[in-house]
């Protein structure tokens, strides 16, 4: 009886391992110089976006890894989008590495932001992953000069706004378009006004 009590919770437990919620795990901090992170990506979960077991043995080498690392570095600019007031910043990914969680192996990357200004006001845009698991979550660790706090970018919730929002440069030209339209009207009027006299 004890015998199939182990197994059943062995059973029990792959179970549970094999249902695991997708996540990724990245830090944005804030420094003098602008903006530094992290990102830990499942290898499971890029072996969704990108073949790697080129073997198809079933296990992913550091080796296979290595080889995709170009492709791998497009995928993370193509799915972190960071924006500053001033204009969309550049995200570079380097010295990547493996890190063992606890439901399996992740990719490790350091990411330097450079942004057309130093600022704390960032919109982040984040996409992994949503069109193949729209359960996925992006565990996100924010800190900036003034506090730290988190947040979870899901399907529904895909972009973070630090500090100010940005302004919409849509209503800002219809409220000076706006303007101009009055003020012409204004001296039209006052001119006709003038010739009638």
């Amino acid at each position: 009886m004890k015998r199939i009590f182990i197994l059943f919770s062995c059973l029990t437990g792959l179970y549970g391992y094999a249902h695991k919620p997708s996540d990724s795990y990245l830090e944005l901090k804030q420094n003098s110089k602008g903006w530094i992170g992290r990102w830990d990506i499942s290898v499971r979960d890029l072996n969704q976006l990108l073949p790697l077991d080129a073997n198809q043995d079933q296990q992913i080498s550091w080796g296979e890894l290595k080889k995709k690392l170009p492709e791998l570095k497009i995928i993370v600019k193509d799915n972190l989008k960071v924006t500053a007031p001033e204009g969309a910043c550049e995200l570079d990914a380097r010295d990547p590495q493996i890190d063992t969680h606890s439901d399996g192996q992740y990719l490790s990357l350091l990411l330097d932001i450079q942004c057309p200004s130093v600022t704390e006001n960032l919109r982040v845009e984040y996409s992994l992953l949503f069109q193949s698991d729209a359960l996925h979550r992006g565990l996100a660790n924010i800190e900036t000069e003034k506090k730290t706090f988190d947040w979870v970018f899901e399907n529904e919730k895909r972009t973070l706004t630090i500090g100010k929002p940005n302004p919409q440069p849509g209503r800002l030209h219809l409220f000076l378009l706006a303007g101009i339209l009055v003020f012409a009207a204004v001296v039209y009027q006052r001119k006709t006004r003038v010739k009638k006299i």
